[in-house]
């Protein structure tokens, strides 16, 4: 988690892992944060809207990462995926929707604008690594999406944040596949603004 200094701005990043696993640690955050970026909520299209019932000063902007597999079958097995932004209702109007992955619920965008700050935020949960093409063909065309929604707002600042589901160092695959956005764009990582931070991960799986 970041701590912005535009107007005090506070922004979490939240890895859910599934709505009712993360709700309680979700409800303590609407208590100290303006903006919390959610990944992995598990929701369906049709139960977004609980987003919005969480914390009655918070608004919701969501995506289900289901959509493409509830059109053309019956969905089977355990839920997955899916980002969202919450809002706190006192800076609601400095934000505007952009975009949302519909395909994969894999992003949500948003900018915030108020006086001479201007900045847009993405939400990213990239997908989890693995030894295909497929995992190359689908982090590469979320990057495209990011490169394209840059590029329609040049004159922004940005800050891309959520689950990358990789290190930020050259022997990762996703990073060597990212870091030309860095480059170009450039960014700046965040963990090593924090001294104190003695794991660079936020997830460890003994496998």
């Amino acid at each position: 988690m970041e701590r912005s200094a535009y107007y005090n701005l506070k922004i979490a990043s939240f890895n859910m892992y599934s709505f009712n696993n993360g709700l309680s640690m979700l409800l303590n955050l609407c208590n100290d944060f303006d903006i919390i970026l959610l990944q992995e909520h598990w929701l369906s299209n049709t139960d977004l809207s609980k987003l919005n019932q969480i914390d009655v000063n918070f608004i919701s902007f969501g995506v289900s990462a289901m959509n493409s597999k509830s059109e053309n079958s019956v969905l089977v097995g355990r839920p997955f995926g899916g980002t969202a932004i919450l809002v706190n209702v006192n800076v609601l109007k400095y934000i505007t929707l952009i975009e949302v992955d519909q395909d994969s619920g894999r992003y949500v965008g948003i900018r915030y604008c108020r006086d001479a700050v201007d900045f847009i935020l993405i939400n990213v949960y990239f997908p989890y690594y693995k030894s295909s093409p497929d995992y190359t063909v689908d982090c590469c065309s979320l990057i495209a999406n990011f490169e394209r929604i840059f590029n329609n707002f040049s004159h922004c600042s940005i800050i891309i944040a959520g689950d990358f589901n990789f290190s930020y160092c050259n022997s990762s695959i996703g990073f060597d596949l990212f870091k030309h956005v860095v480059e170009d764009y450039n960014l700046i990582c965040c963990d090593n603004l924090n001294p104190n931070l003695k794991n660079k991960y936020t997830y460890c799986h003994n496998s």
